[in-house]
């Protein structure tokens, strides 16, 4: 059997038959289609693309080669994007804090930090009351999720360390979409993750 790949404006678009096959001999059969659109190969292709924008294509010249099919503003605003999505996702995903003596686990999405506001409004005007409690969502090291009481103290803690954690979170997406808005290549784009 022989192989050929579909050429289309240059760009590979499928391989017909295979080249590791044991009916691969030569000489080379008569593409299947019309000669201008078939290539005949002796290698198989790697189907691997260096980044999710390229696209393989073929040229007389150069042979097969990957090309990125992209502008490098439209990997910017893409990588910009994936970024801003990862640290939604690490906010959203909340976080630890041992306002009530060891770790617990607060939620972070946007109704949890109203809630969270809410409270430390009210903590607020409780001032020094040694009384004020006010119950607020967490989970313990096990896992477990249940309203547990907070003082003033405790949930003004909670609020500063998630302010803190939402921040730093913020930071990290910020340090990156500079990083993205220096990088020359495709390559260096898509090598910049969360």
């Amino acid at each position: 059997m022989t192989a050929y790949a579909l050429v289309i404006d240059g760009v590979v678009e499928s391989q017909h038959g295979e080249v590791d096959s044991p009916d691969f001999v030569g000489p080379p059969e008569p593409p299947p289609n019309n000669v201008d659109t078939y290539l005949l190969l002796t290698d198989p292709i790697d189907w691997r693309r260096p980044t999710e924008t390229s696209a393989l294509h073929w040229s007389a010249q150069d042979g097969m080669s990957w090309v990125e099919s992209a502008s490098i503003d439209e990997l910017r605003a893409r990588r910009i994007e994936v970024m801003s999505l990862a640290c939604e996702q690490q906010i959203i995903a909340g976080f630890m804090c041992s306002a009530l003596g060891e770790d617990h686990l607060y939620p972070a999405k946007t109704k949890d930090q109203i809630n969270l506001l809410g409270s430390i409004a009210d903590a607020s005007m409780a001032g020094s009351d040694p009384d004020w409690r006010t119950q607020f969502w967490c989970a313990d090291a096990a896992g477990a999720w249940e309203f547990r009481d907070h003082t003033v103290r405790q949930i003004q803690q909670v609020g500063k360390t998630g302010k803190r954690a939402i921040l730093e979170a913020m930071g990290k997406n910020e340090l990156l979409r500079r990083q993205i808005g220096a990088a020359t290549t495709a390559a260096e784009i898509e090598a910049i993750t969360w």
